[in-house]
């Protein structure tokens, strides 16, 4: 079983901290209708959430010198976003 904090330091392949996974409560088909196809029945998206493990994964922010301040409308700060993306990648593949 997976528990909260098993790989906030890391994992035997990573030796980054990768963060938190966390086990929710239950899904609802409306939670689901924002990223269905257009035309899904809505019984689906209630049978999609009636069998549904719900996590929540919580990527670490890790350091790195790239990382700057912007007051640029145009993609602030985007090089953050790009590192908690492979961070988050590798905590989704540890909890699959």
């Amino acid at each position: 079983m997976i528990r909260r904090a098993d790989f906030y330091f890391g994992s035997d392949d990573c030796a980054s901290p990768l963060g938190h996974i966390q086990l929710l409560g239950k899904s609802h088909a409306a939670m689901f209708r924002a990223n269905a196809p257009r035309l899904t029945p809505g019984p689906v998206l209630g049978q999609m959430a009636k069998h549904a493990l719900d996590f929540w994964l919580t990527p670490e922010e890790l350091v790195d010198a790239s990382f700057f301040v912007s007051s640029s409308a145009v993609n602030p700060g985007l090089t953050t976003i790009a590192n908690a993306l492979r961070v988050g990648d590798h905590l989704k593949e540890r909890l699959a």
